[in-house]
């Protein structure tokens, strides 16, 4: 095996591939396993280009899901030289990993677990001899790898590697598995240029590889695969010719023809082709022809990356964070099933519609069918087939301009849409269900994830009503959620408990991340946690904290501060803290990092709260400053295992019904004077529709899926109503 390192100050780079001279192993293979990490944090990036007997290879990424803290891990080494022999020791665990060999150090002679058993492979001799032959001797094929010493012990050490009878293989616990595949493509055009003057044996045919022939194939696919690189690549003049001229009738199809082999046959034999891809497929003759205009390739790559902030203007022009991040990708099986069930007068005919048609599938669409597992085939249908028109229909009802109405945007919107829907389900249809049950004198049942998941699936289909254009419906009243936030913190907290603040064991407060500190400049930092303080915050500077970030500070997920003067009673702005990872306090303070900080509407603090601020990260930071670490990311620990709820049973407090849904709902669920102010706020200024004539909120559990959900919750409380579910 050949280990190459290359160190740089801020990371290390270490790539791994068998020898063709030491590595005996049969058949050689020509796999690259690409391992680049930055020890001071431990973000690290590992992709394998995969051999799969193709001249191109197959790229996937390799992911450490379960390896622990990898930035733990390299800190664990007291030199420079450990952390590259670290490093070399994860990419020899993928390497071995991707390819299911095991290893050996050198000059061991270790036992094969894999050698067959003598009886099997005596009778596999026998079937194998000719007539009359005695069986040959067949020396056992090594089935291992070579790698140094040194790499062994540190893989040994940290649960890398583990060695049993002499060979070395993965930790299971370490959680090595291949995800998502790259560009088979982009690959094989920087392999030569990584790999030139390393004593790397490249696979056989890829010198012949004709790239500019497969990039020309393959414009309209997102992820070529090494398949289709190596069948469009091919360099005779006949069927080179051939394939390309295939390729460019359907762009898009392009990588399933060259997976199918019957396809492949009919390219290179002229063979009619559209029956074939008709019956590959499943589309219609129709169909087909419009999807030949497509030449856009499918959106494969995520709108926001994982860990990217969501973060841009909505309709009221305040950069708000979002609480949804949506990836914006569409498989080739979803793209196919989607056009496979639309009528052909839906399918878009030209270029342009077909861009609208991609951003609106893959960013609004999909994600909220499969959110709320809802059909998308009326959604499809209101678009009338006018694709453009109904991107334009979406942008108005978000209150926006089309031509800035583009994926990222369509997926905020998206966003918006789900946090309003998650709201409607919190503050009117669980406080209605719950107060049917408490009418019927039925104890309250434990919240589970369940109930809250159906609850959020049936306040969709209340919102939408009998809308035909849900994704209009949908996005029109997420806009005016957002104007009527203030409103809604007003009709929420109108009437507040005694309880408001202090005790975390009451539901509606939670542990403080730190106390109050006074800044040189005469102002304080308050750790706002409690919901009255939330919401005295929003009220003082008009802005959503009150109501947005409630729940999400509720559960330890975030940590709110208010930069206030002398006396407390005047606040300057707001800033949001990202929740701990884990209780090392000394990691914490080194990464502390600040979200977002605002003052009055959203505006931009003001300089004596912007010092205000970096006074007391210094502090936070330097350690000066006491931090609650271990009560916080307790609190959030038992607040996941109850649904968002709070502590749970073996916590600070137990946890009753009754408490667990005040947590998650608000002190003032209960309180039928609030329910019906928030009532009236979502029926007279957001919902449009059959839902919002209704003047009583209980009315909306008329239809069968609602006396089924409060039936579920408590039999009794839909007999006592009279919504028992018909049969």
């Amino acid at each position: 095996m050949i280990i190459h390192q290359v160190s740089k100050s801020d990371m290390l780079e270490v790539r791994v591939w068998m020898d063709v001279n030491s590595d005996q192993v049969s058949p050689h293979r020509h796999d690259i396993v690409d391992l680049v990490v930055r020890p001071e944090t431990g973000q690290a990036r590992c992709v394998a280009l995969t051999d799969v007997g193709h001249p191109a290879l197959q790229p996937v990424r390799i992911m450490f899901t379960s390896a622990g803290d990898m930035e733990s891990m390299f800190r664990g080494q007291n030199s420079r030289k450990q952390q590259e022999k670290l490093a070399a020791a994860i990419a020899v665990a993928g390497f071995l990993s991707l390819t299911g060999l095991a290893a050996a150090r050198p000059g061991s002679s270790p036992v094969s677990p894999l050698a067959l058993p003598d009886d099997l492979a005596r009778f596999e001799s026998f079937l194998n001899r000719r007539s009359g032959e005695e069986p040959p001797d067949t020396p056992a094929l090594p089935d291992h790898l070579r790698i140094p010493g040194e790499i062994a012990d540190i893989a040994i050490e940290r649960g890398i590697l583990a060695e049993q009878a002499g060979l070395l293989r993965p930790m299971t616990v370490f959680g090595l598995h291949a995800g998502q595949g790259e560009s088979a493509l982009a690959a094989a055009a920087s392999l030569t240029r990584r790999m030139t003057g390393l004593d790397y044996s490249y696979p056989r045919g890829f010198a012949e590889l004709d790239l500019e022939a497969s990039t020309a194939a393959l414009r309209s696919t997102g992820i070529p695969s090494a398949a289709a690189v190596a069948f469009y690549g091919d360099r005779s003049p006949q069927y080179g010719r051939r394939r390309l001229q295939a390729a460019q009738a359907y762009p898009v199809l392009a990588e399933i023809m060259a997976q199918s082999e019957e396809c492949r046959h009919a390219i290179d034999n002229s063979m009619p082709l559209q029956p074939i891809i008709g019956s590959l497929t499943g589309l219609a003759k129709g169909q087909l022809k419009r999807l030949a205009r497509l030449r856009d390739p499918l959106p494969t790559g995520r709108v926001f990356e994982f860990g990217e902030e969501v973060r841009g203007l909505d309709p009221m022009g305040v950069d708000r964070l979002r609480r949804y991040s949506l990836g914006g990708e569409i498989t080739s099986s979803q793209f196919l099933e989607l056009v496979r069930n639309m009528d052909t007068n839906l399918v878009p005919a030209d270029e342009k519609s077909w861009a609208c048609f991609l951003d609106l599938i893959s960013a609004c669409i999909l994600p909220l069918s499969q959110r709320f597992l809802s059909p998308t085939e009326p959604q499809l249908a209101a678009s009338r087939g006018n694709w453009p028109r109904y991107h334009e229909q979406l942008a108005n009802a978000y209150g926006t301009d089309s031509l800035r109405f583009d994926r990222r945007q369509i997926s905020m919107a998206t966003s918006d849409v789900m946090e309003a829907i998650d709201d409607f389900s919190l503050s009117v249809f669980l406080p209605c269900c719950l107060a049917l049950v408490t009418r019927a004198g039925e104890a309250l049942p434990t919240p589970s994830p369940n109930d809250l998941e159906q609850a959020k699936r049936l306040s969709h289909a209340l919102i939408v009503g009998g809308s035909r254009n849900a994704a209009v419906t949908l996005v029109e009243c997420a806009r005016r959620w957002m104007t009527r936030i203030p409103a809604l913190i007003e009709a929420e907290g109108r009437i507040r408990g005694d309880n408001a603040a202090g005790d975390c064991r009451q539901a509606g407060s939670w542990p403080k991340l730190a106390e109050d500190y006074s800044t040189k400049n005469g102002l304080v930092v308050q750790c706002l946690a409690s919901e009255a303080d939330l919401l005295e915050e929003s009220n003082r500077l008009s802005h959503c904290v009150g109501r947005l970030y409630l729940r999400k500070a509720r559960a330890g997920k975030c940590h709110i501060f208010s930069i206030r003067d002398s006396t407390t009673a005047i606040s300057h702005s707001t800033f949001e803290v990202a929740a701990p990872g884990s209780r090392d306090l000394e990691a914490f303070r080194a990464g502390i990092s600040i979200v977002q900080h605002k003052a009055l509407r959203n505006r931009l603090p003001d300089a004596p709260a912007v010092e205000a601020l970096a006074e007391w990260v210094n502090s936070a930071a330097s350690g000066n400053m006491p931090l609650f670490l271990d009560e916080v990311v307790e609190w959030r620990r038992e607040a996941a295992l109850t649904g968002h709820a709070g502590p749970s049973e073996g916590g600070m407090t137990h946890l009753s019904a009754e408490f667990a849904w005040s947590a998650l709902l608000g002190r003032n669920w209960h309180q039928e004077e609030v329910r019906q102010s928030v009532w009236t706020e979502w029926s007279t200024h957001i919902l449009k529709g059959g839902s919002a004539r209704a003047s009583d909120p209980l009315q909306l559990f008329g239809g069968d899926p609602y006396r089924h959900f409060l039936a579920e919750l408590s039999p009794r409380a839909a007999l006592h109503a009279g919504l028992q579910p018909r049969p």
